[in-house]
């Protein structure tokens, strides 16, 4: 016997189209009057969502100061259409911009963008700004003298904020943390929390780390960090060659009572992790003293295209003129952890790694299994990269163009999207690259590149404080 899908009872049509991926389900609801109703239907578009993120590993176009359960039907209708959308352009040969335009902004100004929001943070020595990127506005700006702020992608664990850390003077004597609340669109404000003046002076070599409660940074030899308290002290703990003189410019990720400090490596060096003990507040000081987690280094052998490792290939090729990109760690909610980028040389190529991460099994609260590296081997020179906010998604800026034909030309340079794909134990992952279509967009005098991989937006910052964002979804 059989059965149309119309005689099917709703309940068993809801419970099926739930289990779909988000690109399937646009089509499903498309088939008959009957499945179309399924639309009015708030747990399919909530599950769809979830499934978007926990399964599909792809985060949803939705702002995070807007929960799940507060948006309207309609919203979250389109943000999951929204979502299908970007995906099928990004999956494209050659995913297409469907708005391009530009913004001035201060010249020299390091840029950040609030993942999800449509707001990019510039920043230059004494001076914070946030741009609402849909209709080009300045809609906050903190004026402070001598501020540094040193995050490349803020902290968004407080609802409607993004937290930044920073310090002030030229080496570190105060530190301070800059909010940003846009839980208010027509409302954006900046504030900021500054410490108490420290009795040393730092010199760190790492970018800071940010949570919700503690910000800091790494020395060769002690891990300096603040609670947010106004006027707090500046703290340090001890920590032996958490910042080795061999492993220039670490990158630190705060993930529950630990901190993970990555080494990119170096010429001879492969690269590393050290996973220290970190719980600074008062409640967890005794877990400091009596953790059953002692410090530990994990190396991370680095493969290349042409090696197997990094010792044959120094010894078959000859390479020893390294040039390793400033790397940057992630939150790995989307199973990555880090991202490097080397340039070989003389070899007319760079090569990006991804590393994987997971949460560690169960009585390892807090702690990570952080895997080898994936690696992709780009046919030229990369001369910028940005990383999104899940790590899976990096922007890359190549000099050189792909068609041979143009390599004379001086707006020749183009830019391309990597797509990291986790995949079961025991199979290879997937990095996909394409270039982008930006259209008439000249690369001569970029400055800087950022992307924003929830709402599939690239910015592209120039010498003479123009900005250019290009939307892909």
């Amino acid at each position: 016997m059989s059965f149309r899908l119309a005689e099917f009872p709703q309940d068993v049509l809801l419970e099926l189209s739930k289990h779909l991926d988000v690109s399937d389900l646009i089509s499903f609801l498309s088939i008959c009057r009957v499945v179309r109703e399924l639309q009015l239907e708030r747990t399919l578009w909530i599950d769809a969502l979830i499934r978007l993120r926990q399964v599909e590993i792809q985060p949803p176009p939705v702002s995070i100061a807007s929960p799940l359960d507060q948006l309207s039907l309609t919203q979250l209708q389109n943000t999951v259409r929204r979502a299908n959308q970007l995906m099928n352009n990004l999956k494209s040969d050659l995913p297409r911009p469907r708005r391009i335009h530009t913004l001035r902004v201060h010249s020299g100004a390091r840029i950040v963008c609030i993942p999800g929001e449509n707001l990019v943070v510039t920043h230059t020595t004494g001076s914070v700004s946030c741009w609402d990127v849909l209709t080009s506005h300045r809609v906050g700006y903190l004026e402070i003298p001598d501020l540094r702020v040193q995050t490349l992608i803020p902290c968004l664990e407080t609802n409607g904020k993004a937290l930044f850390g920073a310090f002030i003077g030229r080496n570190v004597r105060h530190l301070a943390a800059i909010w940003i609340d846009f839980r208010n669109r027509a409302n954006i404000s900046i504030s900021h929390t500054i410490s108490k003046a420290s009795t040393d002076v730092y010199f760190f070599r790492s970018h800071f780390f940010v949570t919700c409660r503690v910000l800091g940074f790494c020395t060769t030899s002690e891990i300096v960090f603040w609670g947010l308290e106004p006027n707090g002290n500046i703290e340090i703990q001890p920590q032996d060659h958490c910042c080795p003189p061999s492993c220039p410019t670490p990158v630190c990720l705060a993930f529950g009572r630990r901190l993970y400090i990555f080494h990119k490596g170096a010429n001879l060096t492969q690269a590393a992790v050290y996973n220290v003990p970190f719980s600074p507040t008062p409640e967890h000081e005794s877990n400091i003293m009596h953790t059953s987690e002692p410090p530990s280094i994990t190396t991370l052998p680095i493969s290349y295209p042409f090696s197997p490792n990094q010792d044959q290939m120094l010894d078959d090729a000859g390479i020893f003129n390294f040039s390793v990109h400033s790397p940057q760690v992630v939150a790995p909610e989307y199973g990555v952890y880090a991202v490097t980028c080397t340039d070989l040389g003389f070899k007319t190529q760079s090569v990006v790694h991804f590393w994987p991460a997971c949460r560690a099994e169960i009585g390892h609260e807090g702690m990570l299994e952080i895997g080898p590296g994936c690696m992709y081997g780009h046919p030229q020179v990369i001369q910028q990269i940005a990383v999104g906010a899940t790590g899976r998604y990096v922007l890359i800026r190549c000099g050189l163009a792909l068609d041979e034909s143009a390599a004379n030309d001086i707006d020749s340079g183009y830019l391309g999207l990597l797509h990291f794909e986790p995949t079961p134990p025991g199979d290879a992952p997937s990095i996909t690259f394409r270039k982008l279509d930006i259209r008439d967009t000249s690369l001569h005098l970029c400055h800087q590149i950022a992307l924003d991989d929830a709402l599939g937006l690239v910015l592209v910052s120039d010498t003479a404080g123009r900005m250019t964002a290009i939307s892909y979804m």
